[in-house]
């Protein structure tokens, strides 16, 4: 076990992937290692696409934007914590879960127009859900942001919708449908469970 421990940390020191690149070509040969390990192909576009899970490395992030651009993404995608400040270059559609939490974003524009799991933008810096996709297959989770309203919103959520840790004086643009809870507690304002659904159809529990 030590030993496999030694080589793995030997191959990382070799190829360093987690470093800046230096200049175009560096960043080229990183990003073709970095395809050969995540099941990762490069479209005839020169988009990227991947049959399984994509965490994003740091290295593919500059000045807060992604330094290549995504197609689709069956598994997961997780490109949290890197101080994204749009996701363009965003895959169009991403088969599982979708996961920005933890950056520097101020709207959802850019996201994927699909996303068959879960949705997780909490912790960032939003003052709209513009750009959501219309479908989101399970969670959406917008909580500890700075929206200020709720138009943008998908309109079909599969499984619960927060929209918690706001600063929401209204829920005028909630989702149509929300399969789970509707969470929209400690906001500026206190909601009551009648006008959340009167606005929503919500198959779980409304806790304001």
């Amino acid at each position: 076990m030590i030993d496999l421990l030694t080589r793995l940390q030997q191959v990382f020191e070799q190829e360093d992937i987690f470093k800046p690149a230096t200049s175009g070509k560096d960043l080229q040969d990183r990003i073709e290692y970095w395809m050969k390990s995540n099941k990762v192909v490069r479209n005839p576009d020169g988009t990227y696409s991947s049959i399984g899970d994509v965490k994003v490395p740091k290295f593919l992030v500059k000045d807060g934007r992604f330094q290549i651009k995504f197609k689709r993404v069956d598994g997961d995608f997780w490109c949290n914590g890197l101080d994204l400040k749009t996701l363009e270059g965003s895959p169009e559609c991403v088969g599982g879960d979708f996961v920005c939490y933890e950056n520097q974003l101020t709207s959802l524009q850019g996201a994927p127009e699909k996303v068959g799991g879960s949705l997780y933008c909490y912790a960032n810096r939003l003052t709209s859900l513009k750009g959501s996709p219309k479908h989101v297959g399970w969670n959406f989770e917008c909580r500890g942001n700075l929206l200020t309203s709720l138009q943008g919103s998908p309109k079909y959520v599969g499984g619960s919708f927060d929209c918690s840790w706001n600063k929401l004086t209204s829920l005028q643009g909630s989702p149509e449908y929300v399969g789970g809870d509707f969470v929209c507690m400690d906001n500026l304002r206190q909601f009551t469970e009648e006008e959340v659904r009167k606005l929503c159809k919500v198959k779980g529990e409304v806790i304001v």
